[in-house]
């Protein structure tokens, strides 16, 4: 009832142990009915019950450490083992990308969400555009977008505390493609996103 739980250090370890607390059960309880169902549906189930229960925290536990991370994901990779489905076989047929990528979308489409104006006006004043945009000045890499926001705040005080942070995106976001920002909604953006890792997973 109170939410997501942090502590002092924002390590997040009592909120990841919470969260793996009430999703393994519902797991569990998923795959005792496997005889009943096909693996479609079965998928169906664990995206209907445990991916809102887990994604409900993603922003919270985001810059968590791998380790903790780790924890979260082994749930999704349990389901998977005892389907014997690979990661891939689970992917590309039913869309059922890894909790890790999920997550790098979940953040991107967020920035993209502050970039458009239609998040809350906090999150907005912490990621906004680039009042100043600069092109790369040679002829090797493909020129940048003109939505990119600004991120030398994040780099120029503490780098090691934002690398693995939602900060640390807005470099990844500050790559992407024009194609890709054009979209002028969140979820054509990761949808456009989702398609970028299906044809690299397709082509690996």
């Amino acid at each position: 009832m109170l939410g997501c739980l942090f502590d002092v250090d924002l390590r997040m370890e009592q909120c990841i142990e919470e969260i793996v607390k009430r999703a393994r059960p519902k797991v569990t309880a998923i795959l005792r009915s496997r005889l009943y169902y096909s693996v479609e549906d079965l998928i169906g189930q664990f995206k209907g019950h445990i991916w809102g229960l887990i994604e409900y925290y993603t922003p919270c536990i985001y810059h968590a450490g791998i380790s903790l991370l780790a924890k979260v994901d082994r749930l999704q990779e349990r389901f998977l083992k005892e389907l014997d489905l690979e990661e891939k076989d689970a992917f590309l047929p039913f869309n059922m990308a890894p909790l890790c990528t999920r997550r790098d979308i979940a953040i991107l489409g967020l920035l993209h969400k502050c970039n458009l104006g239609l998040a809350h006006p906090g999150l907005q004043a912490l990621f906004y555009r680039d009042p100043n945009p600069r092109q790369r000045d040679n002829r090797i890499f493909p020129p940048l977008h003109d939505r990119r926001l600004w991120d030398e705040h994040c780099f120029t005080r503490m780098p090691s505390l934002y690398h693995k942070s939602i900060f640390a995106q807005i470099r990844v976001y500050n790559l992407l493609s024009q194609v890709v920002v054009s979209h002028d909604n969140v979820k054509d953006f990761q949808s456009a996103l989702t398609s970028i890792v299906r044809r690299k997973c397709s082509e690996g």
